[in-house]
């Protein structure tokens, strides 16, 4: 057989094979360097399998985790709201006081609406945790809980919001030593019932806050916000006055630091923090004050204040009182209304304990 001038190059024979194809050299060596990128991207592409492997099971494990934290804080809240008395102090309060005007009625009722939602349909054999109408609104309800019916998110929250007590205007009263006047309240009030709860104590030299009851003080920035951990400002105003300034504080800081106001307590204690207030009051026993029973009343009636909102002021300037009467002269509150001095000093330690 006779070949002509084919070169090393061009042809390459296959052992074995009469019938193997005859490729030229070029070609051959192109074929090996696409298997060779080929083995390399399989390389690749081997590891970046196993890199999205490993991310995928870190993805499942880390939705395992957040699943069981939505389990445990449903089982909780439902332990909460089940096993507790937050709907029967709802009624009373609610038979009491109304439900106009009552803002952690309001918020209570607003949570278990969602709450309900989802408890019903649980109930009913729903799968809340895994079917889609409902995950959602389970995620909510137990963001709603972690906010403000979990004693130990609130206060993690609480602690964060504690700023250092300002003063503002107290040049004008110079007989008040500042420095002095700061270590005293911190001493006899506590962390909690100041930081967090107040932002500044401002004296202002004028003679009353309104024009027809003159009063000495008057607090502000008091109220719920969505995670119950104020965030407006929380000044108290502390006006010209032959009153004693202790005494003064002693009734405001008691506004910053009742059921709708103090930042470290739960629905639930809210709650049953106004009914104990409540309770108190309609004792035989319990103290009467000239403020709570007649001016307050006067007052609201004079702005045009419903019969409800009246009464939810007398509770809220009683608790006010009681609180003075505690801090400016304890024993004599003890001697004649022991049970109203228990009461305020079981919510003190509440509010203050850690």
């Amino acid at each position: 057989m006779k070949f002509e001038n084919i070169s090393e190059e061009q042809v390459v024979e296959t052992e074995g094979s009469a019938e193997a194809p005859k490729l030229s050299r070029r070609h051959f060596l192109r074929i090996l360097g696409r298997v060779g990128a080929g083995l390399t991207v399989t390389s690749l592409l081997t590891g970046s399998i196993a890199e999205a492997g490993e991310q995928t099971d870190k993805k499942l494990e880390k939705d395992k985790e957040a699943e069981r934290v939505l389990r445990e804080s449903w089982e909780d809240y439902k332990d909460l709201v089940e096993k507790g008395k937050v709907r029967e102090n709802i009624e009373f309060i609610e038979k009491e006081l109304g439900n106009n005007g009552v803002g952690i009625i309001f918020f209570a009722k607003s949570h278990l609406l969602t709450f309900d939602t989802l408890r019903d349909a649980e109930k009913s054999g729903k799968d809340i945790f895994n079917d889609p109408q409902y995950i959602d609104i389970l995620k909510m309800a137990v963001s709603e809980y972690n906010d403000a019916w979990d004693r130990g998110g609130l206060r993690s929250r609480g602690e964060k919001s504690e700023s250092p007590l300002q003063f503002e205007g107290f040049e004008k009263k110079p007989e008040i030593n500042l420095d002095e006047f700061k270590s005293f309240l911190e001493q006899k009030y506590g962390k909690s019932w100041l930081l967090g709860t107040v932002d500044k104590i401002i004296y202002v030299d004028e003679e009353e806050n309104r024009k027809t009851f003159g009063v000495a003080g008057a607090a502000t920035g008091r109220g719920l916000t969505g995670s119950v951990v104020k965030t407006s400002d929380q000044f108290i105003y502390v006006y010209k006055s032959d009153e004693n300034i202790q005494s003064l504080l002693a009734h405001e800081l008691a506004h910053h630091n009742d059921w709708l106001s103090s930042h470290n307590l739960t629905v639930p204690e809210r709650l049953e923090f106004l009914r104990n207030v409540i309770e108190n009051r309609k004792r035989g026993d319990a103290p009467k004050y000239d403020y709570v029973e007649r001016q307050t009343v006067e007052e609201g009636k004079a702005n045009g204040n419903t019969e409800e909102d009246i009464k939810v002021a007398q509770i809220t300037e009683f608790w006010a009182m009681i609180c003075e009467a505690f801090f400016t002269n304890s024993a004599e509150l003890y001697k004649d209304f022991p049970e109203s001095y228990l009461l305020v000093s079981k919510w003190y330690q509440r509010i203050n304990s850690k």
